[in-house]
């Protein structure tokens, strides 16, 4: 894993307080710790992620979101990439690679398991304050996740030109 930064005396002690907070929010992910990985989030914490409906604010609605990823993927994980670090010790971004394999039920959307294992990749951007994270957000391919599940079918599958014309239809017919 890989962390960038610019070193100064103050920034090199938040640089590494980031990759600390950063490494640790990682391993309570992994251990599916959910008690952990919201003791490193603010009481106010706003969290997007690309496959959760709405942006959730505060632990209470972290705590759900957590709750059904684990549900619906019970042995996700993620290895880091690379991590980079605002000397200021404010903002951070990290990449990874996450796996899983879905055998329970994704909800919302409501999505039943489909026990399809995925590979996949994205990165977090991050905000924090007071030794904690008080902004995330979580950015991945959410199409690919759903193709690598079984969901949708392949790119450039036949499968995919009939559900882009079946979509386009739609699209005219709303038009009318």
């Amino acid at each position: 894993m890989a962390v960038t930064s610019s070193s100064t005396a103050a920034g090199d002690v938040a640089t590494s307080r980031g990759k600390e907070l950063v490494e640790k929010y990682v391993a309570a992910w992994n251990a599916h710790d959910g008690e952990q990985v919201l003791s490193l989030l603010t009481d106010d914490v706003i969290y997007d992620d690309a496959s959760w409906p709405t942006q959730m604010r505060g632990r209470a609605e972290v705590r759900a979101f957590l709750e059904a990823t684990w549900r619906a993927v019970p042995d996700l994980s993620f290895e880091l990439d690379e991590t980079v670090l605002d000397p200021s010790g404010i903002r951070s971004a990290w990449y990874w690679r996450g796996t899983g394999t879905n055998t329970g039920r994704w909800d919302p959307p409501g999505l039943d398991p489909t026990g399809r294992r995925v590979q996949f990749h994205g990165a977090e951007f991050a905000e924090q304050r007071d030794g904690k994270f008080c902004r995330v957000r979580v950015v991945y391919d959410v199409t690919e996740l759903l193709r690598q599940a079984g969901v949708l079918p392949k790119r450039g599958s036949t499968a995919e030109r009939l559900m882009m014309h079946g979509a386009n239809l739609l699209g005219r017919l709303r038009r009318l």
